[in-house]
């Protein structure tokens, strides 16, 4: 047993996985079998409970917990706003084998969505599992099989990398359930792995991503338009991290970074990706005015100095220059810890590439200082001009968001921020528009206090940043964990998805 198990005894239920059942996919029984049984020797290698040591921090607050419905949130101060109509969406890890019997990091899970629904002056929350092909797998098979990043760990860890291959971690011929509708093909035309973080152009509906073809150690950067994929370039990149990217009304622009992917790195029970100063950051910078998007369209553009950006705030044009805002992390050898290995704090910063030059600059601004991530803007504004811009205040540890930073981009500064109250935990903040000014609305987020072990849902005032509530709505007997990204939905969206399902 696991020491986390028991953080959540009045808000888990039991989610056991039902028993073995036959042939699943194209995997052969004796190959399942041997490979099954060759991955639980190497696990008697791995330390299970040491690698869970994460359940127990800010006081449970990132422990798994199964599904629920319709559960009316109550109002803790504050009002709902009477024109607030649409759906907030959240995602996390959640592990639905808990306790696990394979290592396990903390952003490993099968992915639950957490949401809030906000219609007529009522607030429900819902959480479930994303019901993909993996999950419905590891369910028939009643144990854990694909390989997680905790695994990744000392020797056994590597022989893990090479067993990979044949355990075959991507399946066909698994039906979708009722409640998700299934991975988006996009129409046929994606066949490849997509990144995190694909950008739309709410003014075109053109929507641009990038991603690898595993195995083949290719990168690709592609275009969408009516919902298929028009464009995919082939560029060559580093062995690097590539997490987000920009566009701006004029460009497309790939971040290649100065994170190195090293898998020797497992041996030593080191980060996979290691910063390397000697590998400068650089941009692919691709003119939106171009017909077809290739290799050869795209200008590579290098910064004077190593540095790396996991997560894109904004870019937009301005006097025939490029600008990027995002939290940038310079050289730390001193960090040996988490994904990323030898990376600094990331903190504000934003470039000034100069096309017609083939130079980038990065400069800071008022504000640089705190340490911040999880930067986002309206996203009606992306591909266009926007003013400001928002981020989460990051406290000590990955997932400890203490407060909330307005940035100016006319300005270039830090305009105001919100302080959380001791023991308060957030995420990223989301804007929720209430209006077509540029800061008319509210910023949404799950809490967490770490004091009382008290989930709440909260609307932040986006224009005065007041750090009191507009409103709290309390999540009644049920923790919602500590996640990633999230959304919001206005209620034309919500009702087109309604349309889909």
């Amino acid at each position: 047993t696991h020491s986390s198990a028991s953080l959540r005894p009045s808000s888990r239920r039991a989610m056991a996985a039902p028993a073995p059942s036959g042939l699943s996919g194209c995997l052969l029984p004796v190959r399942r079998s041997l490979v099954h049984l060759l991955d639980r020797f190497l696990d008697s290698f791995q330390n299970v409970e040491e690698s869970v040591k994460w359940a127990s921090d800010y006081n449970g607050g990132l422990v798994p917990v199964a599904p629920c419905k319709d559960v009316a949130l109550r109002v803790k101060s504050g009002k709902i706003p009477d024109d607030l109509s649409g759906a907030y969406m959240r995602v996390g890890p959640n592990p639905y084998h808990w306790p696990p019997k394979k290592r396990t990091h903390v952003f490993d899970g099968d992915g639950m969505v957490h949401s809030v629904r906000i219609a007529d002056g009522k607030a429900v929350y819902h959480c479930d599992f994303l019901d993909t092909p993996r999950l419905q797998f590891e369910k028939k098979f009643g144990a854990e099989w694909f390989t997680r990043i905790g695994e990744f760990s000392g020797w056994s860890g590597l022989a893990k990398v090479l067993l990979v291959a044949g355990k075959k971690n991507k399946l066909a011929g698994l039906a979708e359930s009722q409640v998700s509708i299934g991975y988006d093909s996009l129409g046929g035309t994606l066949q490849e792995n997509m990144s995190a973080h694909p950008k739309m152009d709410a003014q075109t509906g053109e929507i641009f991503f990038h991603g690898r073809v595993l195995g083949k150690k290719k990168f690709y950067a592609s275009r969408v338009v009516d919902g298929r994929m028009t464009d995919q370039a082939m560029l060559s990149v580093h062995d690097g991290f590539h997490h987000d990217m920009f566009i701006t009304e004029n460009y497309v622009v790939i971040i290649d970074g100065s994170m190195k992917f090293g898998p020797e790195a497992i041996v030593k029970q080191k980060p996979l990706w290691m910063f390397e100063p000697e590998r400068k950051l650089r941009f692919g910078i691709w003119p939106r005015s171009e017909k077809q998007m290739t290799p050869e369209s795209f200008q590579w553009i290098e910064a004077p100095e190593a540095a790396e950006i996991v997560h894109t705030m904004f870019g937009y044009d301005e006097d025939g220059k490029i600008i990027l805002w995002m939290p940038l992390g310079r050289q730390d050898d001193g960090n040996e810890t988490g994904i990323l290995g030898g990376i600094g704090d990331l903190k504000m910063h934003r470039v000034v590439i100069d096309v017609a030059k083939g130079s980038a600059e990065i400069q800071a601004v008022t504000g640089s200082h705190l340490k911040t991530e999880f930067p986002r803007v309206r996203e009606d504004r992306i591909g266009r001009r926007a003013r400001y811009g928002y981020s989460g205040l990051q406290g000590a540890g990955e997932f400890d968001f203490v407060g909330v930073l307005k940035w100016d981009f006319e300005e270039c500064r830090l305009v105001s921020e919100i302080r959380f109250p001791p023991g308060v935990i957030g995420g990223e903040p989301v804007f929720v528009p209430a209006g077509e000014g540029e800061d008319e609305g509210y910023v949404a987020m799950f809490l967490w206090n770490s004091k009382t072990r008290e989930s709440t849902f909260a609307l932040f005032d986006f224009r005065t940043l007041s750090s009191e509530p507009v409103v709290e709505l309390v999540v009644p007997d049920h923790d919602v964990p500590l996640g990633f990204h999230a959304l919001w939905i206005t209620e034309e969206q919500f009702q087109k998805q309604l349309a889909l399902s």
